[in-house]
């Protein structure tokens, strides 16, 4: 598939998720120092299908977890290291740290849905050369989670440090803006090297 056609088909996906209504309360929740884990895990759960889409992505084969997870709080590791880096580095907003972490891999949720034969590929690739799945993607796929995942990001209109965290998490795409939340969100991701 060129280029061009991969992000037509991308745009004329009707159904991509719009930004949850959730986002602002675990957004405002973030800002308070007495929130804990379980209360944004709380915020999140009361969207089904926020809750959902996170624990369907948790539960993915791809991320060869033993055994099925059922609790929100699991599928948040990425943004609560993210907001813990955030706050011991100083480098950039805790808030923004979680919200980025918490989006970074949506594009494989996207990628699963819409984009299979893609998938597919990567996966037998990560399985055949034990790789990564970004490194797979590289490989064998016409687009890769994070270019999915900061279209998603743009169309839902985030901040654009936040965006370019979704982007750069693998491949350390930043800028002035972004200082500190995308190296927040590599490490927080184990993909810092």
């Amino acid at each position: 598939m060129e280029n061009k056609a991969i992000w037509e088909k991308l745009q004329n996906i009707n159904d991509l998720p719009t930004l949850p209504g959730v986002y602002f309360k675990v957004d405002k929740l973030l800002k308070d120092k007495e929130a804990s884990v379980d209360n944004i895990a709380r915020i999140i759960e009361i969207d089904p299908a926020m809750s959902s889409r996170i624990l369907r992505l948790v539960n993915s084969a791809f991320y060869g977890l033993p055994s099925k997870s059922n609790s929100i709080s699991h599928s948040v590791s990425v943004a609560v290291l993210g907001k813990q880096l955030a706050e011991r580095s100083r480098l950039t907003a805790p808030e923004d740290a979680f919200i980025a972490g918490l989006l970074h891999d949506i594009g494989k949720t996207i990628m699963l849905k819409y984009f299979k034969e893609d998938f597919g590929k990567v996966w037998q690739t990560m399985q055949e050369t034990k790789c990564s799945f970004a490194d797979a993607e590289q490989e064998v796929a016409s687009i890769d989670h994070v270019q999915i995942g900061a279209y998603l990001a743009r169309k839902w209109q985030l901040p654009e440090h936040i965006i370019e965290a979704i982007a750069g998490h693998h491949y350390y795409i930043t800028s002035s803006q972004s200082t500190g939340l995308v190296e927040c969100i590599m490490l927080a991701d184990g993909r810092y090297s």
